[in-house]
């Protein structure tokens, strides 16, 4: 009898650079020889069109900063008889501005949006994105900046309220916790040990990732 040799089939991942994913805009830029390029040499014809070759760059276009400005129109009273003599009425009337996240401030929500999620998805500190955007000519400073983002945390509490709610419903819960060291921190050294806990709750619709700060480990606090 002869023997059998097994050989074990694999998939091997084909060698090149990724497609670039197909749903981001494309421009396009077609380059074509001059009529006298594509002469004949020998008849003068021109030679015609077979097909084409394509290759694609990625273009990075850079942050764009824009004023949004908001302009309410007023209005006064009005002249007739019966207006004049309703006192009740309100002499002046203004268009209503939509709410925003910290009113009177130059912070919309989307500029908070960028900050945040640099901060605290990238780890971009608030130094260097004031430096940022010291280069676009936007004077913004790093302690506006961490009040902006405190503020934003103070608007965001329902949400959270809500998220907390929905991870008690959850079927479980999941909790760790990590050592984190935290600068000038008041009636502390910065050597003291300070925690982030850490709660998940999953289920077939969500996923929930809440952190909360302490400085112990104290059973009371999860």
């Amino acid at each position: 009898l002869s023997e059998l040799e097994e050989i074990k089939t694999y998939r091997r991942r084909k060698a090149g650079r990724k497609p670039l994913p197909a749903d981001l805009p494309r421009e396009e830029t077609i380059y074509e020889l001059s009529e006298e390029e594509r002469a004949c040499p020998c008849c003068g014809i021109q030679r015609p069109e077979i097909g084409r070759e394509e290759s694609e760059e990625l273009q990075f276009v850079p942050a764009k900063i824009l004023v949004k400005k908001h302009i309410r129109l007023k209005y006064g009273p009005c002249k007739c008889t019966e207006f004049q003599n309703h006192e009740e009425l309100p002499v002046i009337l203004r268009a209503p501005l939509p709410p925003r996240i910290i009113p009177g401030s130059i912070a919309s929500s989307g500029l908070l949006s960028y900050i945040l999620i640099s901060k605290f998805c990238d780890a971009l500190p608030f130094y260097r994105m004031e430096r940022i955007f010291k280069r676009l000519d936007i004077e913004i400073s790093r302690s506006n900046m961490s009040n902006w983002a405190i503020k934003a945390a103070s608007a965001c509490e329902p949400l959270i309220e809500l998220m907390r709610q929905k991870t008690r419903e959850g079927p479980l819960i999941n909790m760790d916790e990590t050592t984190v060291q935290v600068l000038k921190e008041p009636g502390r050294k910065p050597e003291n040990k300070s925690y982030m806990w850490v709660t998940v709750c999953s289920d077939q619709e969500r996923k929930i990732v809440l952190y909360n700060y302490s400085q112990t480990r104290r059973e009371e606090i999860p």
